[in-house]
């Protein structure tokens, strides 16, 4: 290399030693105003949006008289923040940002650059369809809200075990090579470890013996709820998966925002209880959202700083090192 170039990247890799900021601090300062702003906006929406639900009135009423009182009364109200939350679940799909490679890539081969780069790039793409998932189960929330004679829970179901297999399959992205995969024979280790295709297929299956089974039980009028507990602990333990692999030592947003993000798991079962409780569906959905922002948040944050990269470039040798694998040929 020349002595030209060895200055060139003189600060590049001075500036690589920098050890990216913290979420706190990236939360709390300038960078990305607008998606922050979009985020908070999306929380001050839905907070305004409750106000028309007359919460003044809950400490009154009797738990039965409470649910009655959001299922007839006030169910235009509870559609319009259902539309909300779809509207500010959309918005975060759209402005969901590419990763960035850290400056460190500057000095790193392009191959493995690219192949990064592709990793970091299925992870977003994940994201994004789980961002417009949520956003289709809240439109079908708010319709059947507004049209109570076609609700049917079995369609909220099936969202909902679809969300749960999307969160499964981003955890596999966290946790498994994905690009430039080894062949099946070279994946095989003293563990039986089988691969991220072999663990999709197997996931799709555990979804399908929820939400086929439901639907073949399913006619107007009946109740799927047991269908609707397995489909909601699903999706609660699949989103468990992926907060703990945020937690990773090479991502870790901080113990406050983990924490909050796995009670945002814990609170997935309640989701079966959305037909028969309005008042669970009120205050789980509310909840949500600012989670959903917060889990949105962390991601930007992974994305654009480089810290996502870095894991996933990190993440590559360990897992080839713990399962006896090695590159195929030609990469």
């Amino acid at each position: 290399m020349s002595e030209g170039s060895q200055l060139a990247l003189q600060p590049a890799a001075e500036e690589s030693t920098k050890p990216p900021a913290s979420f706190p601090n990236w939360a709390f300062s300038a960078v990305d105003r607008l998606r922050k702003a979009v985020g908070l906006g999306a929380i001050l929406a839905t907070a305004w949006s409750i106000k028309n639900l007359h919460p003044e009135r809950w400490m009154t009423m009797s738990k039965e008289n409470l649910n009655e009182f959001l299922k007839e009364t006030v169910s235009h109200e509870r559609a319009v923040l259902a539309f909300i939350q779809a509207a500010a679940c959309f918005l975060l799909a759209l402005l969901t940002p590419k990763p960035k490679l850290p400056v460190r890539a500057l000095l790193q081969d392009e191959k493995e650059k690219a192949r990064d780069f592709q990793a970091c790039r299925r992870i977003q793409l994940f994201l994004i369809t789980i961002y417009f998932t949520f956003s289709i189960y809240y439109i079908v929330t708010g319709l059947q809200l507004l049209s109570p004679q076609y609700h049917d829970d079995i369609v909220s179901m099936t969202l909902n075990a679809v969300q749960g297999l999307l969160f499964f399959w981003l955890y596999l992205e966290l946790a498994e090579i994905t690009v430039d995969a080894p062949p099946l024979a070279l994946a095989e280790s003293n563990d039986g470890f089988y691969g991220a295709a072999f663990q999709r297929v197997v996931s799709s299956g555990v979804f399908a013996m929820v939400v086929v089974p439901a639907w073949c039980f399913y006619s107007p009028g009946r109740s799927v709820s047991g269908f609707n507990i397995a489909s909601a602990c699903l999706t609660g333990v699949s989103l468990a998966l992926v907060v703990g692999r945020l937690g990773s030592k090479r991502i870790d947003p901080g113990a406050l925002v983990l924490g909050l993000l796995y009670f945002y798991s814990v609170i997935q079962p309640l989701a079966a209880r959305f037909p028969e409780e309005p008042l669970a569906q009120v205050l789980a959905t509310t909840a949500a959202l600012p989670l959903k922002v917060l889990l949105w948040l962390v991601c930007v944050w992974a994305f654009t700083t480089g810290i996502l990269a870095e894991y996933v470039h990190t993440l590559r040798p360990l897992l080839q090192s713990e399962r006896g694998t090695k590159e195929p040929s030609g990469h």
